[in-house]
């Protein structure tokens, strides 16, 4: 068994890391190096630990730093992730991730897996390794699956009332949902500034969205959606794919006429790849149109 750091080993190369994530049942988005690579170039600082045993990775964990004056803080977004670990190979993971935040000056490291509440013996383990449950959370701890093989009538049937009758109004109206490339990364910019201002939340520069579309679409992991009112675009979705599962992150729903977005269908058909949906949060935007419609439940 040993450590790899990416940094010092050649081998550890994202293709090996993102295999790692892929087996963890758990594996997530926010674990794989483009993440990284995104996050690194806007204030953070990827770190990306690996345990190795018998010229396989089963333990890994990606911690994003950020300087704070002399000192930094270390993140592990939806990790660490393990396939196949024994407890002295997690035992090894943690002893790392506490040394290197000690080298680094960290004033804390905040670890968000992706574990149920339910699960008391994985969170009993971090306990036993120095950490305590924190009161805040930077990922939404709570989230709907929505499984996307099914047809269009049943997934609305799963839906409320108000939000059946939404979709079905925005097929009325003529609203079109299509998939988009960098072509449509204005037009989703400026819905999400619109959206931001109105809904009062903080969005990420154009130049980030960018970058997320340049790292993932090469790996078929992002789809930017519009969708479109005569021509015009009204609401927008950028969403992420890893092993079978499509998950929206860093935003919120802001569709009322577009409810045809958030289904994630392109123009009646299912948009290509995984096979269910994660609702955690959206990274959407959406302008107000004319036609009065009832509001959707909270």
């Amino acid at each position: 068994m040993r450590l790899l750091i990416a940094d010092d080993t050649p081998t550890l190369t994202s293709a090996a890391w993102d295999a790692l994530i892929s087996r963890d049942p758990r594996g997530h988005l926010l674990q794989t190096w483009a993440w990284g690579d995104l996050k690194g170039g806007f204030g953070w600082t990827p770190l990306r630990l690996a345990v190795e045993r018998d010229g396989v990775l089963v333990a890994g964990a990606q911690v994003l730093y950020r300087r704070a004056g002399p000192f930094a803080i270390g993140y592990v977004p939806k990790g660490p992730a393990f396939a196949g670990a024994d407890e002295a190979a997690v035992d090894a993971l943690w002893e790392a991730l506490h040394r290197e935040c000690r080298r680094r000056r960290a004033l804390l490291l905040k670890v968000e897996p992706e574990w149920r509440d339910e699960e008391t013996a994985c969170h009993d383990a971090l306990r036993a390794r120095g950490l305590a449950p924190s009161p805040t959370t930077v990922q939404p701890r709570r989230t709907i699956i929505v499984d996307l093989q099914a047809d269009d009538e049943a997934l609305l049937a799963r839906m409320k009332p108000k939000w059946r009758y939404n979709v079905r109004l925005s097929e009325r109206k003529g609203i079109a949902v299509r998939s988009a490339g960098v072509e449509g990364l204005d037009a989703f910019y400026a819905l999400m500034a619109v959206t931001g201002e109105r809904d009062t939340f903080g969005i990420h520069s154009k130049a980030y969205y960018r970058r997320a579309l340049e790292l993932f679409a090469p790996q078929g992991r992002v789809q930017l959606m519009l969708a479109e009112y005569e021509g015009q675009p009204v609401a927008g979705l950028m969403a992420y794919a890893l092993t079978g599962r499509r998950g929206t992150f860093t935003g919120r729903r802001a569709m009322r006429t577009a409810s045809a977005c958030p289904t994630m269908r392109c123009n009646g058909a299912p948009c290509s790849g995984p096979r269910k949906r994660d609702a955690a949060s959206t990274t959407c935007g959406a302008s107000r149109m004319s036609t009065r419609t009832p509001r959707p439940p909270p």
